[in-house]
């Protein structure tokens, strides 16, 4: 078994995949409280069908939230090729100290902007 520290490819992807379904779930979230849709959730009985996909995607919400955070602390901690006028340990603190969202913003802000040495793709 291999218990190396993933790569920042990793970490990057992981924190790719963490952001977009944060972004999917905030619109997920916006259609479930339109009057059309929020109706039936709460009026849904326990235990039924759509009861339990809404539970199992507050689960999967907050899933993606800590992964978001934690893969997007362990990058700037870990990441060789960081280029930012903003301090490294500067960095970690405010991601450590900033919740999910800290994660996310990095993610779609900084990391998405940079050149992908995985996929030898140039910045978007």
């Amino acid at each position: 078994m291999n218990l190396d520290a993933p790569r920042p490819t990793h970490l990057r992807w992981l924190l790719g995949l963490a952001s977009w379904s944060i972004l999917g779930l905030v619109v997920v979230g916006i259609l479930a409280n339109l009057p059309r849709f929020a109706g039936p959730i709460e009026a849904a009985p326990p235990w039924s069908l759509l009861d339990i996909v809404s539970k199992l995607i507050g689960l999967y919400t907050a899933v993606a939230l800590l992964t978001a955070w934690g893969a997007g602390v362990w990058h700037v901690a870990v990441n060789p090729r960081f280029r930012s006028p903003v301090p490294r340990a500067l960095l970690v603190a405010l991601m450590v100290v900033g919740n999910a969202l800290a994660g996310v913003l990095y993610y779609f802000l900084y990391l998405v902007w940079q050149d992908d040495p995985a996929s030898g793709r140039a910045a978007a």
